[in-house]
């Protein structure tokens, strides 16, 4: 089979060196009977990228493997790496020793699908006490939900565990028990969307069944394992070790559809409509119901807590047998970890919950066993550990498919004694440190919902917190015994009156997407990171890795998903494009910029898709529902508006439906300011909370006045017209945005992480007011465009555009040209260009469209009132136009004159605005005094953030779990993005392959 366009299916073998096995062995005990030794873990070998075009060529890899190997099918970056453990990837000693292969761990940082065809791998394995399936009755199952399949190219064959004979007796001691599907599809990067439809569908199909574990957990089974559908998952297809006289025979590979082309995956597993969705729910629930399952789960349960409790109370022998009872009842029952129960680090260590959440900074990110069964495939490191989640601290164990375990304290005790008040504050907050459920956010004490919403506290809500994490007691005058009590409300007034003294993590703003920081990290996991002051919550502890170093078809898989939602819609040009598609990359990344330009969405007519485009900004940068307002002319209304969206950290703000000009100077300082300050609604108090919202306005043909010009891009669609409200498309923008967030974020991320990967800046300059702003996003715009992944341009011409069309710069061009015919470089006063201007039009001798007649009209225009020029409000404008280059000319003071201002035009020399890279208006508003003087505009572009770091990150850093954009792996520099180099296939002896007909 080849595929179309030459494209090979690639894949990764693995050599281990540590173990020297990682397949099962089986022996024969001294009994006669077949005993088997579970696989090693790989610790340390060999990753080698192989590429076949042939699924003969598939077969032949597959049956030359040993015990040794194994196969994962993601790849890395690189054609041959070498493997260590993920502790040891970044170490100093590894980094620095001279090596010809790369260093990596076996881990998604390193392991990705390729954007490209692949091999999607299903395992099946019969259920406990059952049967296994025929290889023909297995694939008739498949067949039935997945029709399209029957024609795909696949290959099948045996799990490595299979079919173990007694050579000297003939006797064939385990037949085909596991079974292997490799399917070649299109597009790999949709493996695990695709796996899990799949999985659904024969759930639908009634394939689906519940098993129950040691420790009485309900597993979801169906006919194909859902849990191999990671890039880095090994597959132990090297067959099995097997101790004289024992010997393997598996059976040949059998080939199916060889000529094929690979399955589209996406076009043939359709996601489950709502009515299925509700049917899959209801089928589960009715299953997990059952009296005999439930049953059975009683019984795991209080044989697990019967196993468990004799070595807990070892350990802990001054405590009662029933209290440990209850405690490994709720672990077992409700997934809830009390102080008192231990866990078993990756180390070893044994360490109690409550141990842990009194030192968070030792234990968090780190990991450990599976909470309730330590054992589980001798992986010690199966179980990830979050105590910084706002105050849910949890235990995320991969074990059997998933399951997250919170994690509870034991409540301390404080007793309220008179004359001790600031000692008990400080307890106070000692205790909500350790909690971790309280920010201190710009100087205001904050809390955040599990869905991400920030709310301030309150001293209401502050006392029933403190009762709920604290014991308060009181004594009794009259019994002199101490009773609990609730947390006093004067109490709670008092902590919050220790502003800036709270001690508490500092929180900038609220994430559920994974984001990249301005030192090209990578933050993919729920938890806060005090580098940042960034409250990551996700749904899925573990987030599909983003490839640091993007090859081509990644990257063009990136724009073409991103761009997908929007490929529709009416933009104007290419500045345009650049405009949304920096709007997209905005509003990812906005929580991170300190500065950002806002977004406005114009066009000709009402119904072109303005607030739809802002509507799907606003969902893409986690603000769902939308939150559209009405824009106000009112200064004092806006600050209100701004500053309680961002007291609550709406990720983005919508002004909708703005009408005529737009100019706020309220809006002007949000926009640049790294943090905006103002009074709080009802109170005295002044504070200033890190300006982190995506501003979007949309209007019909809105001008934007002043210095809005350059602080909002302007997005134009026009959809030529008269109706455009009543066209119809196939696809909801709104919808897909919703429902394909995550995905889409990752690959506005996959594109800044391709340009950071080139180290070499497209244009010199910076943007203004927003410079780290345009090294991450402008410049990955210009990138894409100049790559021609897409057709954009420089997303910050549209400021030009902006400023022809702002009626300050056109009024500024008139006065300044009319001004310099009349008068040239001579200083005029006020006084003077009005008389100059009015007499003699005025009495009819000069024509109204001369130079005095011009400038007559725009006196008017900028100062006129009641029929005459206000001499004192064309005087306030002059200044503060004063110096701002237009059209090659700028006005400024001519000196002193009895007390009176004089004024003169001059031509401007240099710049871009004489060289024609950027219009005078827009150099002249980004302009820094000394570089104006020196005919520049911006300052000479500082380095971007380093893309190969010097001082490798280790897991004692704060934030281990964090990847850094760039970085290089040890011993191999990083190479251009679009170098792709093949990879050598190897290929085994083409023995024992069948070709077969799927419908036999």
């Amino acid at each position: 089979m080849t595929v179309p366009s030459a494209q090979p299916i690639r894949f990764t073998v693995f050599h281990a060196q540590q173990p020297r096995r990682l397949s099962k062995a089986f022996r024969l005990a001294a009994d006669g009977t077949l005993t088997c030794e579970s696989g090693g873990v790989l610790v340390s070998g060999r990753a080698q990228q192989v590429a076949v075009t042939r699924l003969a060529e598939l077969a032949s890899v597959l049956t030359a493997l040993t015990p040794a190997n194994a196969a994962a099918f993601g790849i890395t970056r690189f054609a041959t790496v070498r493997i260590v453990p993920k502790r040891e990837a970044h170490h100093p000693n590894l980094i620095h020793r001279p090596s010809e292969q790369p260093i990596v761990s076996r881990t998604r940082e390193h392991f990705d699908w390729p954007a490209s065809p692949g091999l999607m791998m299903l395992d099946y394995d019969p259920a406990p006490g059952c049967e296994a399936l025929a290889p023909q009755a297995w694939r008739e199952v498949l067949y039935a939900v997945w029709p399209q399949l029957q024609l795909a190219p696949h290959l099948w064959r045996p799990s490595a565990s299979s079919c173990i004979e007694n050579i000297e007796t003939g006797e064939v001691l385990r037949g085909t028990t596991g079974q292997r599907l490799y399917i070649v599809v299109a597009d790999a990067t949709d493996i695990p969307r695709a796996g899990q439809v799949l999985v659904d569908r024969l759930w639908l199909a009634g394939h689906g069944r519940f098993d129950v574990s040691r420790s009485g957990a309900l597993l979801e089974r169906t006919v194909v394992d859902a849990a191999v559908w990671q890039p880095e998952r090994l597959d132990f297809c090297g067959g099995a070790q097997c101790e004289p006289p024992l010997v393997q025979r598996l059976c040949d590979p059998v080939i199916f559809n060889d000529d094929a082309s690979p399955i589209d995956t996406v076009a043939t597993l359709a996601e489950l409509s709502a009515a299925e969705q509700a049917q899959l729910a209801a089928r589960k629930h009715a299953l997990q119901q059952e009296p005999d399952l439930q049953n059975e789960v009683s019984l795991a349960h209080a044989a697990w807590v019967e196993e468990r409790l004799t070595s807990w109370q070892s350990r802990h022998p001054e405590a009662d047998v029933e209290s440990g009872r209850k405690l490994l009842l709720r672990a077992v029952r409700d997934k809830r970890l009390m102080g008192d129960f231990d866990l078993v680090l990756d180390d070893g260590e044994r360490v109690s919950v409550g141990a842990m959440l009194d030192d968070p900074e030792r234990y968090h990110n780190r990991r450990c066993a599976d909470p309730l069964e330590p054992d589980y495939q001798r992986d010690a490191r199966i179980a990830w550990i979050n105590l910084r989640n706002a105050g849910r601290p949890y235990i995320y164990s991969h074990a059997h498919g998933g399951t997250r375990y919170t994690l509870h304290r034991p409540a301390r005790t404080l007793r309220l004694v008179g004359g001790e008040l600031h000692r008990l504050v400080r307890s106070v907050l000692d205790l909500m440190r350790l909690d971790g459920t309280v920010f201190d956010r710009g100087g205001e004490l904050v809390h955040v919902s599990a869905r991400g919403a920030v709310y301030p506290v309150t001293a209401e809500w502050l006392t029933v917190h403190l009762s709920a994490l604290i014991n308060f007691e009181r004594l009794s005058q009259r019994a002199r015994n101490w009773y609990a009590v609730d947390c006093p409300l004067d109490l709670a007034k008092r902590v919050l009156a220790m502003r800036g003294s709270y001690g508490l993590p500092k929180l900038r703003a609220v994430l559920t997407a994974p984001v990249l920081t301005l030192d090209a990290r990578v933050l993919d996991r729920d938890g806060h990171d005090p580098q940042t002051g960034l409250l990551l919550i996700l749904n899925e502890p573990e987030q599909p890795a983003i490839p640091l170093h993007p090859s081509v078809e990644q990257l063009r898989a990136a724009i073409d998903a991103l761009w997908f939602p929007f490929k529709d819609f009416p933009f104007v040009g290419p500045i345009d494009r650049g405009v949304m598609l920096a709007a997209l990359l905005t509003a990812t990344l906005r929580a991170v910029l300190p500065t950002a330009p806002g977004f406005l969405f114009t066009a000709p007519s009402a119904g072109s898709g303005k607030s739809l485009l802002a509507t799907c900004l606003s969902i893409l940068a986690g603000a769902d529902p939308a939150s559209l307002m009405p824009p106000t002319l009112e200064e004092e209304e806006l600050r209100k508006r701004l500053l309680a969206a961002l007291r609550e950290g709406k990720p983005a703000l919508i002004f909708d439906n703005i009408a005529g000009q737009l100019d706020s100077a309220a809006l002007c300082a949000y926009l640049t300011a790294r943090e905006y300050g103002d009074r709080v609604l009802g109170a005295s108090v002044t504070i200033s909370v890190p300006a982190t919202g995506l501003f979007l306005a949309t209007g019909n043909n809105v001008a934007l006045v002043g210095d809005l010009n350059r602080r909002l891009l302007a997005c134009r669609i026009d959809p030529h017209s008269d109706k455009p409200y009543r066209r119809a498309f196939a696809l909801d923008p709104e919808r897909y945005v919703r429902e394909h967030r995550q995905t889409l974020v990752r690959h506005a991320l996959v594109l800044v992480c391709g340009y950071l990967s080139t180290g070499t800046p497209i244009t010199p300059d910076r943007t203004a007011s927003f410079e780290d702003w345009s090294d991450l996003v402008r410049q990955t715009v210009l990138w894409v465009g100049q790559a021609g992944l897409l057709d954009v341009a420089d997303p910050c011409d549209a400021i030009d555009s902006s400023y022809e069309e702002d009626p300050e710069t056109r009024k500024l061009g008139s006065l300044l040209s009319c001004w310099h015919a009349l008068f040239g470089d001579k200083p005029k006063s006020v006084a003077e260009a009005i008389t100059l201007a009015t007499d003699p039009v005025v009495s009819g001798r000069i024509p109204a469209d001369s130079d005095r007649g011009r400038l007559q009209d725009v006196l008017m225009e900028i100062a006129g009132e009641h029929g005459r020029i206000n001499s004192r409000r064309l005087g306030r404008w002059i200044e503060r136009m004063a110096g701002r280059i237009c059209e090659g000319l700028r006005i400024e003071r001519g000196g002193r004159a009895h007390g009176v201002s004089k004024w003169q035009v001059k031509p401007t020399v240099g710049g871009f605005g004489a060289e024609g890279g950027f219009a005078t208006p827009y150099a002249s508003d980004f302009a820094v005094a000394k570089h104006r003087e020196e005919g520049g505009i911006t300052p000479p572009t500082p380095p971007n953030p380093p893309l190969h770091s010097s001082a490798p990150t280790t897991e004692g850093s704060a934030r281990p779990n964090a990847r850094r954009a760039g970085d290089a792996c040890a011993g191999t520099p990083a190479r251009p993005v679009f170098d792709l180099t093949p990879n050598a296939t190897p290929r085994g002896a083409e023995r024992g392959i069948r070709y077969g007909d799927p419908r036999e």
